[in-house]
This record gives structure tokens, sequence and C-alpha cells, in this order.
């Protein structure tokens, strides 16, 4: 079973963190996808939950330590909307578990590692998402040839 967990990355403290687990060669998990952004508390309860639409299997939210955050109140925000979040994904049947949030510092690549390990290991216990993404829109060449044979067929 391939799963698909998104890890959201503050670019500061918890990034510096993960880049340590990289350039120790760590054993991240595979099914972990990171998407580095400035701060987790620019990321809205709508792009929580963008991923599991995607079909994501599991989100993961990484900021920085309460009080250290570069733009003052970014990791309180993302604690709220975080629990706003997991309160939607709960009332749609996905359960609140497929998204977690946690904070570290730059010197806790270790946590960091053990979050990341625990977490997957979660999600794969919950299994794959019961979202299925929608189909991919047509390209619009194949939109205009299929207007091209109905107005042949019909004209």
């Amino acid at each position: 079973m391939e799963l698909n967990i998104i890890l959201f990355l503050c670019n500061w403290g918890p990034h510096a963190a993960y880049q340590t687990l990289q350039d120790s060669a760590s054993e991240i998990p595979a099914e972990i996808k990171m998407v580095r952004i400035p701060c987790t508390g620019r990321i809205s309860k709508a792009l929580l939950l963008k991923p599991f639409e995607l079909g994501a299997d599991g989100v993961a939210l990484v900021g920085c330590e309460p009080g250290t955050c570069r733009y003052g109140m970014g990791t309180d925000t993302a604690q709220k909307n975080e629990e706003d979040t997991r309160s939607m994904l709960e009332l749609l049947g996905l359960g609140k578990d497929r998204l977690r949030l946690a904070t570290f510092m730059p010197e806790e690549s270790e946590s960091l590692q053990q979050f990341l390990t625990s977490f997957t290991h979660e999600i794969r216990t919950l299994g794959k998402s019961p979202v299925t993404p929608s189909p991919k829109v047509k390209s619009i060449d194949e939109s205009e040839e299929l207007i091209n044979q109905t107005i042949a067929a019909y004209d």
C-alpha cells in the first residue's frame, strides 16, 4: 500500500532540523513529500484541506516552537487552523488523526525524525484515504477535438 503524506515544513527552525536529517542520511519515510513554506501560520484551513481533496492520506504541519516564530503569532495561528481543520476532517468522515501539528527547534532533528516515523506509522494504521481525487480535466486540444467532432456530427 503506497501512502501519500504531505509535510508542510516551516522555512526556519524546523527546516534546519529536517536539513540535518537529510545531511546525515537519516531515513525519512518515503511516503513523505515535503513542501517548504514561509510560516505555518500562513497555511489556511483551505490549504490544509487541499491535499486531502487531491488524495493525500495524511498531512503534517511542522512549525516553530510557540514564542519563537519570526512572524510573531504564526504558531498560534497554525494551532487554531489545525484544530478547526481536524474538526472538519472528523465531520467529513476522514478522521481527525490524518492531520497533525508539531513544533521543533533547529537542534531537534532526532525528535523530528521520531515524529515523522510515528506519524507515518499512524497513517499506515489508518490506511488509504477514502477520498478519490476527481479525474484530471481534459486538455484544450482534446476538448477542441471533441467540440469539432460534435459539430461535424450534428451540422
